[in-house]
């Protein structure tokens, strides 16, 4: 199928004067396994792009396009221009089948199918398996939508929730399709580089209160080292990234593997500077070895409590 992964114009000014746009990583990470499977797949960063919605429709005719999947941060404030935006997509081009994922949407699936027609289909939690078994039965393999866990969906007039699908286990399985990227559109407003958006774990076993992400991501899972660290070397290397930030909810929980995976990053030689998220008291816990922080690239920690 002919599918685009458009990240709807925000234009927030922390981006736009900033640290600069990030790269899509929840989209670029459904694009890999479905490019994987056969699919053609586009990425139409309308946000980085500076691109009005007449010109993702334009675009998504030129590209005859069947699918647009439509994502963002897990900024509320974003809900209302996704939404716009489907809105708009089906009135240009109602042929085209709408799929909207992300934090809220996972947690409001029935409220926005039950309001927001323009929506055919949201995709609930981590959406690597669900979006490429959708897109199977959109090719009408035989199997229906009730059989896709993690999917909410309208069948007539019903609101149809599927059953949770579980946390992906073998977060090594997937890929970022990273050659989607118009680097060009990444660019660190104040160091040199590009600049990229990473993930090394998912999850958190912490329920903080002013934090939805444990119920979104569920229990805490990791990629391997190895093929982390040899991701990292990819963007420096191959595209010129030298600002990377951590999309991890807590990758500070398990000390130990911490402590392995700083000092492969160390190891490696890379001169990435590195944006994370950690809880204040897993710094604390981690005084004495800051000097690797520092030799892995860490440059700013970002804390919660």
């Amino acid at each position: 199928m002919r599918i685009a992964c458009i990240v709807p114009p925000l234009h927030f000014s922390v981006n736009e004067y900033g640290h600069g746009y990030l790269p899509p990583l929840g989209l670029l990470s459904l694009a890999g396994p479905l490019i994987d499977c056969g699919h053609e797949v586009m990425l139409i960063d309308a946000d980085a792009g500076h691109l009005k919605i007449p010109q993702i429709i334009q675009r998504l005719r030129e590209a005859r396009v069947e699918v647009a999947l439509i994502g963002h941060s897990g900024s509320m404030v974003a809900n209302p221009n996704s939404l716009n935006l489907c809105r708009e997509i089906k009135r240009a081009t109602p042929e085209i089948k709408t799929v909207y994922g992300g934090v809220y949407p996972s947690y409001a699936s029935e409220e926005i199918l039950s309001q927001f027609p323009e929506v055919d289909f949201i995709v609930r939690g981590e959406g690597e398996i669900t979006v490429t078994q959708l897109t199977s039965v959109l090719q009408s393999d035989g199997r229906s939508y009730h059989e896709i866990e993690g999917l909410s969906w309208r069948n007539d007039e019903q609101i149809v929730k599927n059953p949770a699908r579980a946390p992906i286990q073998d977060l090594d399985h997937f890929r970022v399709a990273w050659e989607l990227l118009d680097w060009s559109n990444y660019r660190n407003q104040h160091l040199p580089g590009h600049i990229a958006l990473v993930q090394f774990s998912r999850g958190c076993p912490l329920t903080c209160t002013y934090c939805g992400q444990w119920k979104f991501w569920k229990k805490w899972r990791h990629r391997s080292i190895a093929k982390f660290v040899d991701e990292l070397e990819f963007l420096e290397k191959q595209c010129s990234v030298g600002m990377v930030w951590t999309a991890d909810e807590n990758w500070g929980d398990d000390p130990a593997l911490l402590h392995q995976l700083l000092a492969a990053i160390a190891e490696r030689g890379l001169k990435l500077r590195i944006f994370c998220a950690m809880c204040a008291k897993d710094v604390v816990r981690d005084r004495e070895i800051l000097p690797l922080y520092k030799r892995a690239g860490i440059v700013c920690l970002m804390s919660g409590h």
